[in-house]
């Protein structure tokens, strides 16, 4: 894995090497075993590289062919790597230098144009220059788990795997986005394809941009789509049965050492069923201090079950939390509030000093129907015509400011609030999934947020729900094309990428997503609130006990409103109260005070609403010396 940066200008005028190398610099934590820059006139790329295949000099980018007529800088892994070698030998003659896979993208640049990315199966970020033509193509994987951002100017542009690397090819920082930043204090996040910054943009999942030297012209490659074909559970379980085990033996190609994130449920515990009779693929669980919350008990009887050697990972989430915490905020770039990220950013550190390579359990729920609210949507189709949306709103709000998250899940006056807004909402599994509630948010935009009041920052998650097609199907396919890029994967890449560990997620195959997707949503998730059925039935017949096959899904949360009362609350008295005024005109620094005050006092427990207000605050500061 590694960090891809790059500038192009206008007109000819030649790049600054300094820059470029100054935006190797802020992504070096990506790719810590060297570094490359390539330049030519008005064109420059940039690398920094983790190495995992082809540990020596071979490996280096930014890689050119032979011949000279392409440059390539890439992040990521391909695992048809093999095959799509024969083919290009067969096909064009190309005589391969290198075992690395960055030369098999080159080779089928040069064989294939645009349609080689229609044939990868892997994860990855890439940037060709064709020296032919002149042209430079920018490419994303279809689940977009790799990041690629990109931002044009009047004088050019630049584009990096993360916002930090922009930053140094750009005269100002860019200015806030008021419908991101509305996003952002809704959903805790800015969306798959948006950035907080104006004009800063993500290239979209599945798709490949080219420049031609006028314009950029977009195609998309791949998506999720949903096609029911598969209609029996029990053949559904053989499809996933026959393809799982190869699936994942095809992510433990490295030469460096390869592990496992283990939780105890059915996801992760899918892959130690593969990996756990090999000493060499350790597993790791992270132990939290707090015993209820602890999962090593579950992911040890996992291990003891396939015989896999696990490691517990001590995470106190108190301990140091202020310097974790921005520490997280600084990897996060402004792109992400996810309260887990903090616990994965310590666990990922820890892990780290063990392997290179881990193999994680994300994508499943949102590929397998793995959320509540799924079941949850089923519901409201049948109560909505019965209950007034007027009247569940009113409900709704009213309980909104009880509850907390003490003991990581909400608790039930929270869930009714939430599920009555849900029912008053245009789409209800987009409501259902917010941090921040519409009569909360309410309280705290500011004036430059005041023209977003009349705007549904759900509306792009809405979207992707598409209007046609059976509810669960539609909730499958939002949380497939909005919601796993621009949350689950955005922690796991940047929370990982933070400690030079790749992590690689299996369940994210081309194969298996697509085997998904032929599924019926009515073998995903039963009538009576089981998600994820296919899954675990091959657990259960890998041999797994029904403590673990039959469990219901904890997630990775914290304690946050204690630790915003306790371990936090230092950092919130200095940026939500002492320093409010910083967080003015897009938020009111007086509303944002108080309830900060009322958090802090136990008059309401805010922990979800306050945490992005506080990831929002502590990144503006971290922005304010950049350059």
């Amino acid at each position: 894995m590694c960090g891809i940066v790059g500038v192009y200008h206008f007109e000819g005028r030649p790049v600054e090497g300094s820059r470029v190398a100054a935006m190797i610099r802020a992504v070096a934590h990506r790719g810590p075993d060297g570094d490359g820059i390539w330049t030519e006139g008005s064109m420059a790329l940039g690398h920094c590289r983790l190495a995992i295949r082809g540990l020596g000099t071979d490996g280096a980018q930014p890689m050119a062919d032979p011949a000279g007529r392409a440059v390539i800088s890439y992040n990521g892994e391909i695992y048809n790597d093999a095959p799509l070698r024969q083919a290009i030998r067969r096909e064009t003659g190309y005589e391969f230098r290198t075992a690395c896979d960055t030369e098999t993208l080159l080779a089928g640049w040069l064989a294939w144009g645009e349609e080689l990315f229609g044939r990868l199966d892997g994860m990855f970020a890439v940037a060709i220059w064709d020296r032919r033509r002149n042209t430079l193509a920018l490419a994303r994987d279809g689940a977009g788990i790799k990041p690629l951002y990109r931002q044009c100017h009047a004088g050019g542009f630049a584009f990096a795997s993360e916002i930090k690397g922009l930053l140094p090819a750009l005269d100002a920082v860019p200015a806030f986005s008021p419908a991101a930043l509305n996003r952002f204090f809704a959903h805790g996040y800015a969306g798959p394809e948006t950035s907080l910054l104006e004009g800063v943009e993500q290239i979209a999942p599945g798709t490949v941009e080219v420049w031609d030297g006028r314009d950029w012209v977009a195609r998309r490659f791949w998506q999720p789509t949903r096609h029911s074909q598969i209609h029996r559970l029990d053949e559904a379980v053989a499809a996933f049965t026959d393809l799982w085990p190869s699936t994942v033996s095809g992510m433990l190609v490295s030469e460096v050492p390869v592990g496992v994130l283990q939780s105890g449920g059915i996801d992760s515990s899918l892959i130690t069923a593969v990996t756990g009779h090999s000493a060499d693929v350790p597993a790791f669980v992270a132990s939290f201090t707090e015993g209820s919350h602890d999962e090593t008990p579950m992911a040890s009887l996992v291990a003891r079950q396939v015989g896999a050697g696990l490691t517990p990972v001590p995470v106190d989430v108190d301990e140091g939390a202020e310097a974790t915490f921005r520490a997280m905020v600084h990897h996060l770039d402004g792109q992400l509030s996810d309260s887990s990220a903090f616990a994965l950013y310590r666990l990922c550190a820890e892990i780290r000093r063990h392997v290179t390579v881990a193999l994680s359990g994300d994508g499943a729920d949102e590929f397998f129907a793995g959320y509540p609210t799924y079941g949850a949507s089923r519901l409201a189709r049948w109560l909505r015509p019965a209950v007034p949306r007027g009247l569940a709103a009113r409900l709704g709000a009213s309980l909104a400011h009880l509850g907390g998250a003490d003991e990581r899940r909400l608790p039930p006056v929270a869930v009714l609030s939430r599920f009555l807004l849900g029912l008053a909402a245009p789409e209800p599994h987009c409501e259902w999934r917010r941090l921040i509630p519409d009569v909360q948010l309410d309280e705290i935009r500011g004036p430059a947020l005041a023209g977003e009041a009349a705007a549904d920052p759900s509306a792009g998650y809405a979207a992707a729900m598409g209007e046609d097609g059976p509810i669960m199907d539609r909730c499958l396919l939002a949380d497939q094309r909005y919601y796993l890029p621009a949350d689950m994967l955005v922690k796991v890449d940047r929370m990982s990428m933070a400690h030079g560990l790749e992590i690689r997620v299996p369940f994210l195959s081309t194969a298996i997503m697509d085997l998904a997707g032929r599924m019926d949503a009515g073998i995903l998730y039963s009538g009576l609130g089981q998600g994820k059925r296919p899954l675990r039935r091959a657990l259960a017949g890998m041999g797994l006990p029904p403590e673990v096959t039959e469990g219901r899904k904890k997630g990775f949360n914290l304690p946050i409103d204690r630790m915003l009362r306790q371990s936090l609350a230092p950092l919130c008295r200095t940026l939500l109260d002492e320093r409010a005024e910083n967080l003015a005109p897009w938020l009111r620094p007086d509303s944002v005070r108080r309830l900060w005050r009322q958090h802090r006092d136990r008059e309401r427990s805010l922990g979800y609403g306050l945490w992005p207000i506080l990831t929002f605050a502590a990144w503006k500061e971290t922005l304010s010396h950049v350059r």
